[in-house]
């Protein structure tokens, strides 16, 4: 490793290598009425490549340095302006002063330039959320939900026809638990997230992590100069209501962005899991109903300044305070071989949560030349994540006359505490060749976990310690991490080709000297992109990646946590991790047809079974390196935009999936077919587009995943927007499944014993959101951003 850092050091010399640039312009912008013009942009070009790009100040003033010798022209725009460009420049410093004549058809620009719902942008698809209308009265969680492509079940995140991905908020992994990670989208306002991407197969200086790819979630940052923001309040009532409420604030100088939210929630939500256990002589049914509650306190703070004009740091907090609590009250019957009612277990607990949650991420980026295409960026992460849960239940047990059998009452308490520190640093250069571009870097990853486990029973009026089920286990790992990708355009080709290795050192044990976990593994994860433009509307591609899926911390822990008086959780510290190769073939048709075939082959896949045995009705849910899988299917996207006042995105997928299992007690293989299908519409309801409607529609057809049998579900949300008050008020109406089908029924058989289960997560039900922006808010983000992209349509 330490020649790998001498060899990345020794490259950077190579990246301060100048073209050649040399004279400064400057000047002011105003119109005919000689009044300043703030926030125009200037692009500067070198023949048909865009190498510098700025804004004027409040008083229309902007300085251009380091213009190119020779070739050299820049095009001006603002908003309500006609275009200007200025070419043949002086071969010296100068002073160029500019008026520019006002635009009679802006309004037809706005309206030309809004973004479409869903987009194919190279190899990823983007969906964006702020453009849709379900964003202002839904969740983060919801906008996932309702990304296409998307779908989570049992907290976990998986692209349709596929399998898990890894999760990432502004380019950075999520180290959260996934049961805390799912209470914090849930109180994470959709307003508040700009655009949703599903990256299939991601290149090299991405990590490694994530089964079948990544999926990203990128914040909103104002790109307007000035002040602006907004307040929200949100209800949503399922079973029981659930009210959140917040506000959002940006403001924005030519060197100076800054941004801040505090959102606060509280309310409470119920699901219910149904099993059927078939044992040889006896068959227990029970029902659980669960009762989370979802208090939150949520805060993130950002800065970014520009240190000089080559030079910019960033500085991003988020954090949130969680007491996700949970009321469960069970009822488990268990019926004789006649099917008669033999006996009945009812049980009750209250398991009170904290949960803390702190990420702070600094960035310097330095650019080393004037284009801002050599450039450096170096970034430090810190985060620390702790959860403290007490788990009191008791039980009861009667015969099947209702009389009580248990004497005294059962009583136990289950007390766990988690913590973990991460800290990253990574380094990322970007150095463009003549014939392409190469991006390298290295990255290290530091984590220390910590596992407290106890558990008590209640005896002659106080809590009895049991030792034997109290446990303290410690984890840590180190990642080392490099990367390179070089990529080239020629002709109708372009071509990426990247790899990335990753050292880990793992250990853990009962103590820091760590006697039960000690390993380390060093893998490498190439990935190829190659893409063929056949003309302006065809374009193919070709992708591979390799992915690793790593345990999660509390997977590894040995120890058993129990969650009732016949079900406990089991750790397993000898998990390996999972590895997948993907290849994807697609076809992309002018932006709204996009067409893929997909391979995948995953090695040692992890999965939770809930095993029983004939000898022993303990249920115990264990972690396994379960299953070798191939899978391959077909995906087709199609955007409907030719219509007026209607957009509509139509998907659907076609998958074979064939496991091999690795466990004993399970079914020696299994495969099965899988399609489903999901439409997205949006629709403007009157002439002065005020009112909004929308209707989303996702159904799933019966499946086979490794040991389990899932039948069919699907689920359907409608809203309406209201854009009232000259669009300073938004007023949001929706439902969201409707029909209440989204729940998932499945069947598996674990050492001949046969297992149903039925998941009903409490999505259906009213959601009513109010936003009041305020400040600059008119001028929209892709406003600006279409701006730049017809100047360079215009030099293609």
């Amino acid at each position: 490793m330490k020649a790998l850092f001498r060899l990345l050091i020794t490259c950077i010399p190579f990246l301060t290598l100048q073209t050649s640039y040399c004279q400064t312009i400057s000047g002011q912008i105003t119109n005919k009425k000689h009044q300043a013009i703030e926030s125009a942009t200037l692009h500067v070009f070198k023949d048909t490549s865009l190498i510098n790009t700025t804004i004027s100040d409040s008083e229309g003033r902007y300085i251009i340095k380091g213009m190119p010798a020779r070739g050299g022209k820049i095009l001006i725009s603002a908003i309500g302006y006609t275009r200007q460009e200025i070419g043949h420049l002086p071969q010296q410093d100068t002073v160029i002063n500019l008026q520019l004549t006002e635009e009679k058809s802006l309004k037809e620009i706005v309206v030309n330039s809004r973004k479409k719902l869903v987009e194919i942008e190279g190899d990823k698809l983007v969906f964006h959320v702020e453009k849709s209308i379900m964003s202002e009265g839904m969740d983060a969680y919801t906008a996932l939900q309702n990304t296409p492509g998307i779908t989570i079940n049992d907290h976990e995140i998986r692209l349709v026809g596929k399998g898990s991905v890894a999760l990432m908020i502004n380019e950075k992994i999520s180290h959260i638990p996934p049961d805390a990670l799912m209470n914090y989208l849930k109180n994470l306002p959709a307003s508040d997230i700009a655009d949703i991407e599903i990256i299939s197969n991601p290149s090299a200086q991405y990590e490694a992590a994530g089964n079948y790819g990544l999926v990203n979630i990128v914040m909103k940052k104002s790109a307007l100069l000035g002040y602006n923001g907004d307040v929200y309040m949100k209800f949503k009532q399922t079973k029981f209501p659930m009210y959140k409420t917040g506000t959002s604030f940006y403001y924005t100088r030519p060197k100076t962005k800054v941004n801040a939210g505090l959102n606060w929630g509280d309310g409470s939500y119920e699901q219910c899991i149904e099993n059927t256990i078939h044992y040889p002589s006896q068959k227990w049914e029970s029902e659980e109903p669960e009762r989370q509650y979802n208090r939150q306190l949520s805060g993130n703070f950002g800065l970014d300044q520009e240190l000089s004009e080559k030079s910019n740091f960033s500085l991003d907090y988020t954090g949130f305070y969680q007491h996700p609590n949970m009321l469960q009250k069970s009822k488990l019957d268990i019926f004789n071989e006649e099917e008669k009612l033999d006996s009945s277990l009812t049980s009750s607990s209250l398991t009170k949560q904290t949960v803390n949650n702190h990420t702070v991420n600094t960035q310097f980026t330095h650019n080393f030349d004037a284009a801002g295409k050599k450039k450096m960026i170096l970034t430090a992460d810190y985060i620390y994540y702790s959860a403290r849960k007490d788990m009191p239940f008791s039980s009861i047990t009667k015969d099947a006359d209702e009389v009580v059998i248990s004497d005294p009452e059962h009583k136990s308490l289950s007390k766990g505490f988690q913590s973990s520190h991460i800290g990253t640093i990574n380094a990322h250069f970007i150095f463009p060749l003549s014939n392409g571009e190469l991006n390298y870097g290295a990255k290290l990853s530091f984590t220390e976990n910590k596992d407290d486990v106890s558990f008590a029973n209640w005896e002659k009026d106080a809590w009895q310690l049991d030792s034997n089920q109290t446990n303290l286990f410690y984890y840590r790992e180190n990642t080392q991490a490099v990367f390179a990708s070089y990529k080239h355009a020629f002709k109708k080709w372009d071509y990426q080709f990247g790899v990335r290795g990753e050292y880990t050192e793992l250990k853990g044990g009962y103590d820091k000297t760590f006697a039960q976990l000690n390993t380390d593994y060093f893998k490498i994860f190439p990935t190829v992109y190659v893409n063929y433009k056949l003309n302006e509307d065809h374009s193919f591609s070709l992708t591979y990646g390799k992915r690793v899926d790593r345990p999660a911390y509390f997977q590894l822990n040995p120890f058993r946590w129990l969650v009732s008086e016949y079900t406990y959780v089991n750790g397993n510290p000898t998990l390996q991790p999972a590895y997948v190769h993907n290849v994807e073939l697609s076809h992309n048709y002018a932006g709204v047809l996009h067409t893929s075939i997909f391979y995948s082959r995953e090695n040692d896949g992890i999965t939770q079974l809930n095993m029983v045995t004939a000898d022993n009705q303990y249920q115990f849910i264990m972690v396994k390196n379960a299953y070798n899988k191939n899978l391959i299917g077909l995906h087709v996207f199609y955007l409907l935009d030719k219509i007026k006042n209607l957009e509509s995105s139509i998907q659907g997928s076609l998958t074979y999936k064939e496991s091999k299992m690795l466990v004993a007690g399970t079914v020696p293989s299994s495969e099965g077919w899988n399609y489903n299908l999901a439409i997205e519409n949006e629709v403007f309801m009157n002439s002065s587009r005020t009112i909004l409607g929308s209707c989303e529609f996702a159904y799933n057809s019966s499946s086979v995943e490794n040991v389990y049998n899932l039948q069919a579900y699907s689920h359907l949300d409608v809203g309406l927007r209201f854009i009232l008050m000259h669009e300073h008020l938004l007023l949001d109406l929706s439902g969201s499944d409707v029909f209440n089908t989204n729940i998932i029924k499945s069947r598996c058989m674990l050492n001949g014993i046969a297992q149903n289960r039925v998941f009903d997560a409490g999505e259906m039900g009213l959601n009513i959101g109010l936003r009041y922006r305020f400040g600059n808010f008119r001028l929209k983000k892709e406003e600006k951003e279409f701006g730049a992209e017809d100047e360079r349509n215009r030099l293609k």
